[in-house]
């Protein structure tokens, strides 16, 4: 009895461990599934209102970039991404950047491909059954970002 107790105790932490890491793993990856698709939702509608395109120089290396919180406004943006990461999203860790990636075209006709990149700052994840027993176990999750091409030029001014 004393020796299935003990096994029981160890198998039961082994059991939970392995349940809690693979569902920081899931978020993990709704997390990444929300950036990219928060870079494509951005690449397809309005840029975020915050961003000045004038102050973006594709000729300049140090000024070829404008970024802009969500804390300004990024309608649609944050409620796809909370839908898809499953957790509440503060509209200050959703941060958007527009950067110039190549100029593009022929003489007469030259225009810029900008690249548009999506990033969540300080998320974290709770664990389930430390909150269980009563503790408050957190963890903040890595900064993650994901870029992509603007491809449809009439998004950006």
């Amino acid at each position: 009895m004393v020796e299935a107790a003990l096994t029981m105790v160890l198998f039961l932490m082994l059991l939970f461990g392995i349940m809690e890491f693979a569902m920081l793993i899931f978020r993990v990856s709704s997390l990444v599934e929300a950036t990219r698709a928060g870079a494509r939702y951005l690449i397809v509608n309005d840029p975020v209102p915050a961003v000045d395109f004038s102050s973006i120089d594709c000729s300049d290396e140090d000024n070829n970039s404008v970024t802009a919180t969500c804390d300004a406004g990024c309608d649609g943006l944050v409620p796809l991404m909370q839908s898809l990461y499953g957790q509440s999203l503060d509209d200050s860790q959703v941060q958007v950047q527009y950067r110039c990636s190549i100029t593009a075209g022929f003489e007469g006709a030259y225009f810029n491909i900008y690249e548009v990149e999506v990033s969540v700052r300080n998320a974290e994840y709770r664990f389930v059954t430390p909150g269980i027993l009563g503790l408050n176990a957190t963890v903040t999750l890595p900064d993650f970002a994901t870029s992509r091409l603007s491809e449809d030029l009439n998004t950006i001014p």
